[in-house]
């Protein structure tokens, strides 16, 4: 909740405001306790001192021993009753830091949630990388082993053509020699 200003509270409170920011601070005043309880108490204070018989002091006259200390209360009175107003409505050290604290808590939270929100896409987009590449890579290790595979059934085929092949006419010339030498005898 945005409170307004305590400049924009007196300008209020003295109908010094326009139009429109006026309605919107008295909307906010009618909804929100501690501004309307600041404002009454400024109110309270300025209907006591208009009810006081305040004049300002003639500097000719003197002044008579209760005259004078009935002057001495009630600028106690004004000075006690200034003080107290500030000290209940000027939030405590204490309480401002907390609410300092708290904020900067708050916004080193975002911010880390903000830097692991960016870390965690870039891992991500790393990981499908490393995938793809991997995937790319494996894809061509299949192909080369296939076209190895192929190069070597192709060897092993000639081999063995030729083998046999070696193996035929080594058949066909003993066969030779074995007739030439049954002819002889």
């Amino acid at each position: 909740m945005n409170h307004p200003t305590r400049e924009e509270l007196i300008e209020f409170a003295y109908d010094e405001l326009d139009a429109d920011r006026k309605a919107t601070v008295g909307s906010h005043v009618e909804s929100c306790a501690e501004c309307k309880a600041l404002l009454e108490s400024w109110q309270d204070v300025r209907r006591q001192l208009q009810a006081a018989d305040v004049r300002m002091p003639n500097p000719h006259r003197t002044l008579t021993g209760a005259g004078f200390l009935r002057g001495v209360a009630a600028a106690l009175l004004l000075i006690g009753l200034g003080y107290g107003l500030a000290r209940m409505t000027v939030p405590s050290e204490s309480r401002l830091r907390g609410q300092v604290v708290s904020e900067l808590q708050t916004q080193f939270r975002d911010e880390l949630r903000a830097e692991l929100a960016k870390f965690t896409i870039d891992q991500s987009t790393r990981e499908q990388e490393y995938q793809q590449q991997t995937a790319r890579l494996i894809s061509q290790l299949e192909i080369r082993q296939v076209a190895d595979y192929s190069g070597l059934r192709k060897d092993v085929e000639t081999v063995a053509m030729r083998t046999q092949e070696e193996f035929d006419r080594l058949a066909v010339a003993d066969s030779v020699e074995a007739k030439g030498t049954q002819s002889n005898h």
